[in-house]
């Protein structure tokens, strides 16, 4: 709409270049934040692991049930008690949420939350579809593997990679994938920004997929329209 040509050029290119230069650093800001918080758990683990040699917890896992606070305490000299009751207690309560399927936000007025919804237990049947958000287009089908966390052991090759979100650590998995469905997501989330590089259909914002698809199901999925169509269900 600008009225000279070169101007609008200049614009046009100007914005171009601030969305090239955004995008890369966003992704690059989140590869940051992802080896920070693996600092950090070294930093953790090594504190567990003089804990157990303290006789306070179990193993050295265990200080991952333990809260900041606690972890000062120890460094200053100030905890000395076994915790090892306390953290079999918050893992068995760890356990309980495993059925949960909290919302994406929750908000409510009052002192008490509304309360979570339970697991997602009705399995979507064969021929069974479910909505998400086209991100990257393209359709394939192929055998789907649930992932919740990435493993370089993970056999992920030619396959359908079904997962809650994506991260930079996710990019070795996305590569040979040949299509992605996340439970969360946007048009400019990580999953969707990889997958377009990738050439690879995506389709992000399926709630519960993870839940509601098993390793070997067979999935028909459209990158553009966003439908997940279950084709044949493992039932092994």
């Amino acid at each position: 709409r600008l009225p000279y040509p070169r101007l609008r050029r200049f614009f046009f290119e100007w914005v171009r270049r601030m969305a090239r230069y955004g995008l890369k650093n966003r992704e690059n800001m989140r590869f940051c934040r992802t080896r920070a918080y693996g600092v950090v758990k070294r930093i953790f683990r090594q504190l567990g692991e003089q804990m157990v040699q303290a006789g306070i917890i179990h193993c050295a896992e265990d200080v991952f049930y333990l809260s900041q606070s606690d972890l000062e305490n120890f460094c200053l000299g100030r905890l000395k008690t076994s915790q090892k009751e306390r953290v079999q207690k918050l893992k068995e309560l760890y356990r309980s949420y495993s059925n949960l399927n909290p919302p994406n936000r929750v908000m409510y007025a009052g002192d008490e939350p509304p309360p979570l919804r339970g697991d997602l237990s009705e399995k979507t049947e064969a021929g069974g579809q479910l909505q998400g958000t086209g991100v990257s287009g393209g359709l394939v089908r192929g055998e789907a593997v649930v992932i919740t966390e990435p493993c370089p052991q993970q056999d992920v090759r030619g396959k359908i990679l079904v997962s809650r979100m994506t991260d930079p650590g996710w990019v070795f998995l996305m590569m040979q994938a040949k299509g992605l469905v996340c439970e969360k997501g946007s048009l400019l989330s990580h999953a969707a920004i990889v997958g377009r590089e990738l050439g690879i259909p995506v389709v992000v914002g399926v709630q519960g997929a993870t839940q509601i698809f098993k390793n070997g199901d067979v999935l028909e999925m459209d990158g553009k329209s966003g439908n997940v169509a279950m084709i044949e269900s493992n039932t092994d």
